[in-house]
């Protein structure tokens, strides 16, 4: 066994598995029937780059996952104070009027406590609550955007203003 593989983490939106401290050549998987492993792990936060990708109308998770992936990243999921801030003053750096960018939460439809992030977290069990939350006027909600003011905004997933788009990756 490698002990130098401290952790393993599945990132949902990208469909990526990342290990730290462990080269990809030293890990085998494959699959055993009957057995059991138990398995401890060390968390280990790897560094992350918040950065914006192209402007787009369509705000389809599809479409974020591309223009992130343009600049070798995926979507932006924030579960913590200090991506929520630097997210925040990112989009507080576009032109006034159009300072918001698309996230990838989805399912707010009917209620502020069922919108979730690509893993299927809620949103609300992080560093947002309800009270972040507001809707544009007139829209029945399929999307969602950060505003400057670090309230997400649930809007239309295909906008008559082109919005950034938050992504992350990884600095290791």
């Amino acid at each position: 066994m490698d002990s130098s593989c401290t952790a393993a983490s599945y990132d949902a939106i990208a469909d990526h598995c990342f290990m730290t401290n462990g080269g990809p050549d030293t890990v085998i998987t494959q699959p055993l029937v009957g057995s059991v492993a138990f398995l401890k792990f060390q968390y280990v936060e790897t560094p992350l780059e918040v950065f914006m990708a192209g402007a787009t109308k369509n705000g389809s998770v599809a479409r974020l996952r591309e223009l992130c992936a343009e600049k070798n990243g995926i979507p932006l999921i924030i579960k913590t104070a200090q991506v929520k801030a630097a997210a925040t003053q990112l989009v507080g750096g576009l032109p006034a009027n159009l300072r918001y960018a698309w996230l990838p939460i989805r399912g707010c439809k009917e209620k502020k406590s069922l919108c979730h992030w690509p893993d299927n977290i809620k949103v609300t069990d992080g560093v947002f609550t309800e009270q972040d939350f507001k809707r544009f006027l007139f829209d029945s909600p399929t999307a969602t955007v950060l505003g400057s003011d670090g309230v997400i905004m649930l809007c239309n997933e295909q906008n008559s203003s082109a919005f950034s788009v938050l992504c992350y990756r990884n600095t290791d």
